[in-house]
């Protein structure tokens, strides 16, 4: 009983380590993705700025 016990207990902590591995990937995707989308925005503001100043020139 004990030895059926310890090994449920063993599996248990593996899937919880198996779902913070995952978890923190999920974290890991999910924050390259707002970097990406972050500097996306910096390039389109720079690309407003230039037109901006191109007009002002003209």
């Amino acid at each position: 009983m004990a030895l059926t016990f310890l090994c449920m207990s063993l599996v248990c902590v593996d899937m919880i380590q198996d779902y913070i591995r995952i978890t923190k990937a999920y974290i890991d995707e999910r924050l390259a993705y707002i970097c990406l989308m972050q500097a996306y925005i910096k390039v389109r503001q720079a690309g407003i700025r230039l037109k901006v100043t191109f007009i002002q020139e003209i």
